[in-house]
């Protein structure tokens, strides 16, 4: 089979490998589809010890001694928390949340930039017949992200929001902005500096926020660009009472000021990871609504022979959401 390889230094290396024999317990896929989110973009120029790819859409090709109800053929997605299923939160079918995890497929084991994938069949969620791959793709985290957030952050407040602030709208963002419209029919601000981005998000019903917007002043605020810049900002506009939703990733460190507005902030600040399996419906349900114009607005395809030349693209924002096309290689090369 066909492997990437990132060795950092801003290359992409194919390789062939052998097929290993299929361990008892596994279930053998092969990747189909893969997504690019913001996390993959320092891959090209640090490397990864592993395959990368963490947006998987899959087919089923082997069960071997499994029991797990999958057939040959069946379209799937791949959970990427390798999660224990034994310990008290995976029993509430919490696994994003399990007291055990330490691996993530595409981080800390071999990701979908690989044509075949082992995985246990519980990390498998089959793919509803009316809901296409480039749509299915977004319900792990450009839907399935945003969406478990913005349910915890519901949580927090004491009635729907009028109107919702997201900070930041690569993927993730104009997700939220999306998930956020569908599920308190409000008004939803964006802020980001790129024009592209904006554009994304004013496709699925967002407004661009005014430079005046003023702070202390808004029930929900959404950060998703994991900038420091960002952060600030969306701490000095949520009001009292009000929740931050934290879903962005960064290289620094989480800090605010010990100044007055510290002192006076009365909010919910809610940092959220991933989505559990018992959401995987309500995900859905969010797709058939707003995926297809999610996926027109963000979604490109590309191919896996171009790999490289992808992950440079959608570094400097020529793209929002790459979806790598894995094909069946022959003659041993991609290309």
């Amino acid at each position: 089979m066909t492997v990437a390889r990132f060795p950092g230094e801003g290359a992409v290396h194919f390789e062939r490998q052998p097929v290993p024999a299929l361990e008892p317990g596994l279930v053998r896929v092969r990747a189909e589809l893969v997504g690019l989110c913001g996390s993959d973009k320092r891959l090209l120029k640090d490397g990864a010890r592993f395959v990368p790819g963490h947006e998987i859409v899959a087919r089923v090709t082997d069960t071997g001694t499994t029991t797990a109800d999958f057939t040959p053929g069946d379209r799937v997605l791949v959970y990427i928390p390798l999660f224990c299923g034994q310990c008290r939160a995976c029993l509430r079918q919490d696994t994003n949340r399990c007291l055990h995890l330490d691996s993530l497929v595409g981080w800390h084991a071999d990701g979908g930039f690989r044509e075949f994938l082992d995985l246990p069949p519980r990390n498998l969620i089959p793919v509803p017949d009316d809901v296409p791959s480039d749509v299915a793709v977004l319900a792990l985290d450009t839907v399935g992200t945003a969406g478990h957030g913005l349910r915890m952050a519901r949580r927090g407040l004491t009635d729907d929001p009028d109107h919702v602030v997201v900070v930041g709208c690569g993927p993730l963002g104009v997700g939220a902005a999306a998930v956020s419209t569908h599920l308190f029919g409000c008004r939803v601000l964006a802020g980001d500096l790129s024009a592209t981005r904006l554009a994304a998000a004013a496709e699925v019903g967002a407004e661009p926020m005014p430079d005046d917007l003023p702070g202390n002043a808004h029930p929900l605020v959404i950060e998703a660009s994991g900038s420091e810049a960002g952060r600030r900002l969306a701490w000095e506009l949520v009001e009292p009472g009000g929740v931050l939703l934290l879903l962005g990733e960064g290289a620094t460190d989480l800090s605010f000021p010990m100044g007055p507005r510290w002192r006076r902030t009365d909010m919910t600040m809610v940092r959220s990871f991933y989505f559990p399996l018992h959401e995987v419906d309500d995900n859905w349900a969010l797709l058939r609504s707003i995926g297809a114009n999610l996926a027109r607005t963000l979604c490109v395809r590309t191919d896996f022979a171009d790999l490289e030349q992808t992950y440079r693209t959608f570094g400097s924002g020529e793209q929002l959401k790459p979806l790598v096309r894995i094909p069946t290689s022959k003659n041993g090369d991609p290309r």
